[in-house]
C-alpha cells in the first residue's frame, strides 16, 4: 500500500496518511517526502530511505532491519517503541524529535546533526556518532555504552542519567568538555586515564 500511495502521489510526497502493519522488503523510497504520516506496527527490511524527508512523522512499534536513512531529514518526528538496530543514519539531520523506549544499537549516525531532540529510555549501545553535532539535547535513562563520539562535542549535554561506559573518545577526552556527568561516571572515566581510584 505504501509503495502504491507513493507512486500515485505528486512529486513523491505523502501527506496526512496512516499506515498500519505494513511490511516492505528491499523497497527503494529514496528522496520521498512524508508529512504528518503515522506508521504503526510496520516492518521495513533492507529498505532504502536515502535523502528521504520526514516532517511531523510518528513511528510506533515499528521495526527497521538493515535499512538506510543516510542523508535523511527528520523534523518533529517521534519514534516510540521502535527497533532500528544496525541501521544507517549517516549524515542525517534530526530536529525537534523524540526517541522513546526504542533500540538503535549498532546504528551508524556518523556526521549526523541533532538539535533540540530528546532521547528517553532508549538503547543506543555501540552506535557510531563520530564527527556529529549535538545541540540542545535532552537525555533520560539512555544507554550510550560503547558508542563512538570521536570528534563530537557534548558540551552542555547532561549525561548524568545515562550509561556511558566504554564510550569512544579522543585521547584528550575533549568531547566531554562542558558536559554534565555524575560522580560514578567520573570515576569510570578517570580509570580510562590510567588513574587508580581508591
Amino acid at each position: 500500500m505504501l509503495e502504491s500511495v507513493l507512486a500515485e502521489s505528486e512529486e513523491g510526497c505523502v501527506k496526512n496518511r496512516s499506515f498500519e502493519r505494513e511490511r516492505l522488503s528491499g523497497a527503494d523510497l529514496s528522496e520521498a517526502e512524508f508529512e504528518r504520516v503515522r506508521f504503526k506496527k510496520c516492518v521495513f527490511e533492507g529498505c532504502r530511505f536515502s535523502s528521504a524527508a520526514f516532517y511531523g512523522a510518528e513511528f510506533e512499534n515499528c521495526i527497521f532491519s538493515g535499512c538506510s536513512f543516510s542523508e535523511g531529514y527528520f523534523r518533529g518526528c517521534n519514534f516510540s517503541v521502535c527497533k532500528g538496530d544496525g541501521c544507517n543514519f549517516s549524515e542525517s539531520r534530526f530536529k525537534d524529535g523524540l526517541f522513546e523506549d526504542s533500540s538503535f544499537c549498532y546504528a551508524d549516525f556518523t556526521k549526523s546533526v541533532w538539535e533540540n531532540c530528546r532521547l528517553k529510555d532508549s538503547l543506543f549501545k555501540d552506535s557510531a556518532f563520530p564527527e556529529s553535532k549535538w545541540k540542545k539535547m535532552t537525555l533520560a535513562r539512555t544507554d550510550l555504552s560503547g558508542s563512538d563520539f570521536f570528534r563530537t562535542s557534548l558540551k552542555d549535554i547532561d549525561l548524568s542519567d545515562c550509561k556511558i561506559e566504554r564510550i569512544i573518545l579522543s585521547d584528550t577526552f575533549r568531547e566531554l568538555r562542558g558536559a554534565t556527568i555524575n560522580p560514578f561516571q567520573a570515576a569510570e572515566l578517570v580509570r580510562l586515564l590510567g588513574v587508580k581510584v581508591v
